[in-house]
């Protein structure tokens, strides 16, 4: 945990998160998975104060599902009283505490593969081997994000948060978020389109996106006519959980990835 006001006064948020992706490795998974980092405390008209957080955790403990429960159970925390909070301290931190929380690894979650060791190889070989002779789909459109000429190297960032980054080293390249805000109508209809087509709103949200590109194409090249247009293929995770009869809330990562749609 860093507590950023002991060194800055003020950081903007979207700032901080920018310098974040664009430094040196922020977890050290030799000392932690995670890293949370607390803001400046901000002063809002009325006497409202706003505290912020970011969580950055390894891929190899988290994904998005997972991070939701998390974020939630964190939320929670905060709004217990201190009093509460501190008589649970010394249960929570004994080791054996430790061990009956934890969450399963990955591949804990799967089914096993019954039959001999001989027999579980054969399964995960066959796997890989149909998953790559199988028919190729067709070509898609580029993303229309795509730099026509990509950078060499990733462009240094300048050394704002030094006492709490590390500006030695550089990812192989640059990661920027493009941020859309939808209206609270906008946002209200995009939820009732889910909820009438009985999708999630992560679905809902993947495929305004896809949407968005196919209209960036046509706006890059309108030239082309339309029986001609390649498609637009993108994949995204889905939650498996549900096909392995695992419908508690989920408290440990568990990847599965859809191409090809």
């Amino acid at each position: 945990m860093h507590f950023l006001d002991d060194h800055y006064g003020h950081v903007d948020t979207s700032d901080f998160y920018r310098h974040s992706q664009n430094t040196a490795r922020v977890v050290d998974s030799c000392n932690a998975l995670a890293k949370l980092f607390v803001l400046p405390t901000e002063t809002l008209p009325g006497g409202i104060s706003r505290i912020r957080f970011l969580l950055i955790a390894a891929h190899q403990i988290s994904e998005g599902l997972t991070m939701y429960s998390w974020m939630s159970h964190f939320l929670s925390l905060l709004n217990t009283k201190e009093p509460e909070l501190s008589t649970s301290l010394p249960q929570l931190l004994k080791s054996e505490s430790f061990q009956k929380r934890l969450p399963l690894p990955q591949e804990d979650h799967y089914p096993p593969i019954r039959g001999t060791r001989a027999r579980q190889r054969w399964f995960w070989t066959l796997t890989l081997i149909l998953r790559h002779i199988r028919k190729p789909l067709p070509p898609a459109f580029p993303n229309p994000l795509r730099r026509l000429t990509p950078r060499p190297h990733a462009i240094p960032m300048s050394p704002t948060y030094d006492k709490i980054l590390n500006y030695t080293r550089t990812p192989p390249l640059n990661s920027f978020a493009c941020q859309s805000i939808l209206s609270p109508s906008t946002t209200a209809r995009l939820h009732r389109l889910c909820r009438e087509a009985g999708v999630s709103i992560g679905s809902g949200c993947f495929a305004l996106c896809g949407m968005v590109m196919m209209e960036l194409e046509e706006a890059r090249h309108p030239h082309i006519p339309a029986a001609s247009r390649k498609p637009f293929i993108g994949s995204f995770p889905l939650n498996p959980r549900q096909f392995f009869n695992h419908h508690a809330a989920p408290d440990s990562l568990m990847l599965a990835f859809s191409d090809g749609l």
